[in-house]
């Protein structure tokens, strides 16, 4: 568990271990949601396979470069 302290501008930082463990670079963006009185952060652009973050510019690209691509095959 982390405890994050917001400024007096209204910022808060994500944690560096946070940060690495989902790869997180700046300029990320972020959307934000409450429910029930619990703030959910998720980018914007990530990989809908491994969950790593994604630059911006990739948004709606399905996979990141570094997992394979999804093949399906039909045998008969």
């Amino acid at each position: 568990m982390f405890e994050i302290k917001m400024n007096k501008n209204g910022q808060i930082k994500i944690p560096k271990a946070i940060r690495d463990c989902f790869e997180y670079k700046e300029g990320t963006i972020f959307k934000a949601d409450v429910y029930g009185g619990v703030l959910k952060l998720e980018p914007l652009a990530y990989c809908r396979r491994c969950g790593k973050a994604l630059p911006n510019e990739f948004k709606g690209v399905p996979t990141c470069s570094n997992c394979p691509p999804n093949f399906s095959f039909t045998f008969r």
